[in-house]
């Protein structure tokens, strides 16, 4: 990048050479009740809460070193997964739907993705 501008300064290859471009896959998992640290009750009544956290929603995403996933274009959106993981919901994130998801993506074809996932 320049510095001044963060314009994007191609690097010179030589002919046989591609330029490496990292694709990093991100996932994360929210509750529904996860954010609920706060009820209000009468005085004197005891606050009446939810025994679990919530459905769960997981969200899949990939993070380009030139694009990041910040600002998403209409093919960024299109290449993000959200499952209502569960028994009887969408099941659970598996190597079938990472795959899908990385067959989506919009990459230049001339370069060399790296594909680096979290298998945590």
């Amino acid at each position: 990048f320049e510095e001044s501008t963060l314009e994007i300064i191609e690097p010179t290859l030589g002919s046989d050479e591609k330029l490496h471009v990292p694709v990093f896959q991100d996932e994360c998992c929210f509750r529904l009740y996860d954010l609920q640290s706060v009820i209000l009750t009468k005085d004197g009544e005891m606050p009446l809460r939810k025994k679990g956290n919530g459905r769960s929603t997981h969200v899949s995403d990939v993070i380009v070193e030139r694009t990041g996933h910040f600002k998403l274009s209409p093919e960024q959106i299109e290449a993000q997964q959200i499952i209502y993981p569960g028994k009887n919901a969408d099941g659970w994130w598996d190597a079938k739907q990472l795959i899908k998801q990385m067959r989506t993506i919009h990459l230049p074809l001339n370069c060399l993705h790296i594909y680096l996932t979290n298998d945590a």
